[in-house]
């Protein structure tokens, strides 16, 4: 942790913010599915922590839930970028559309972590499953293929395996 010498306020590294506890998924080993507790963190509750985020050198918008289900999270990304904090988040890869993986290189989101927990259909839709690891391999390759048309670097992609 560093300190920012103005006024001796801590700058942290990274700030992980669950914005959603919702999954599509219900992988064996994530406690979500035990909690039964599905809520989206509404964005009126993201901007009073705005001010705060300046503090440190990335906000990651992710907890045990899938953040695309919490349909603000453009706006929360968009405001982090506004504010040039940068922003990344992980996914399950279900959701990661041509619409979504478009408005992620337009909002140049900095990272973009895919889980994955095989390398094949039979040993990830085991473990991950409500998952289908060919569909997700798709949907990473037209995110490749978007970033590539508008010749962005970002968002960077990140695979979070779990082993």
């Amino acid at each position: 942790m560093a300190y920012s010498l103005r006024n001796h306020i801590p700058v942290l590294d990274w700030i992980q913010i669950e914005i959603t506890t919702n999954c599509t998924a219900e992988c064996i080993y994530c406690p979500h599915s035990l909690l039964n507790v599905k809520k989206n963190l509404p964005l009126n509750s993201f901007q009073k922590l705005v001010p705060d985020l300046k503090h440190t050198n990335l906000v990651y918008l992710q907890g045990w839930g899938e953040p695309l289900l919490n349909t603000e999270i453009f706006e929360m990304i968009r405001i982090c970028k506004e504010q040039e904090i940068p922003v990344g988040f992980t996914t399950n890869g279900m959701l990661l559309d041509e619409d979504a993986a478009e408005k992620l290189v337009d909002l140049q989101l900095d990272i973009l972590a895919v889980s994955f927990a095989g390398t094949t259909d039979v040993i990830h839709n085991k473990i991950r499953k409500g998952t289908e690891f060919t569909k997700i391999i798709s949907n990473v390759n037209k995110l490749n293929q978007i970033k590539s048309r508008e010749k962005s670097s970002l968002p960077a992609l990140h695979i979070a395996y779990i082993m």
